[in-house]
């Protein structure tokens, strides 16, 4: 498949055919249809996270599984789907509890990559994904079910911005109806935070 691959910080990405593995267990192979570029992105190439390299970056997409691995429940062959940086086992202490952002269970792919290139080097899973490529292997938690009727190149922003955005006001800021809301710079996070904002408009009857 082809992916843009960086091989040092601030070095210019390269696109060339690298491969990647059948999905193990748990895991599922997503043919991604559209992604996006966050500024986290950018910090990953540009080093700043210490992280390994050479590196597959993006974080923010969406796709149509295409195969999945041994005991994958949660998708199958043909789905839509958001594919997500956010993993949980649903079984530790905190996923129990419905804290599942705070999960912290055991993922193979936080030690392993199914990304080589054509010299049998290991290439990494940036930001626990990959999605600068054709095609991206995550743990099947890592994907969202989403409607035919939605076009993919829209739905990849629930991946990140909208999360992100809605999140910090739902769920980190627990905004109330009536409050007042300050929202500085709107860019993607920014703009879902203003529509994060408007879902806590009281509804009307």
């Amino acid at each position: 498949m082809r992916a843009a691959v960086c091989y040092e910080p601030w070095k210019p990405l390269i696109i060339e055919d690298i491969y990647i593995d059948p999905p193990q267990s748990g895991e599922v192979k997503v043919r991604l249809v559209a992604t996006a570029i966050c500024h986290s992105d950018i910090h990953a190439l540009h080093g700043d996270w210490k992280g390994e390299f050479p590196v597959v970056v993006g974080h923010e997409a969406a796709g149509i599984v295409e195969e999945v691995g041994e005991n994958v429940t949660l998708a199958a062959p043909g789905d839509n789907v958001v594919v997500s940086l956010l993993r949980s086992c649903g079984r530790c202490f905190y996923c129990m509890q419905g804290l599942s952002n705070l999960c912290n269970g055991a993922f193979v792919l936080e030690t392993e990559s199914r990304l080589h290139n054509k010299q049998g080097d290991l290439i990494y899973q940036g930001i626990r994904t990959a999605t600068f490529a054709e095609y991206v292997i995550v743990d099947q938690s890592q994907v969202v079910q989403v409607p035919q009727s939605i076009p993919l190149e829209k739905v990849a922003l629930l991946a990140c911005g909208v999360i992100t955005g809605v999140g910090a006001v739902v769920n980190t800021g627990q905004v109330k109806p009536g409050s007042s809301v300050v929202v500085i710079g709107l860019g993607g996070v920014g703009l879902n935070a203003v529509q994060g904002a408007a879902l806590a408009e009281p509804t009307q009857s």
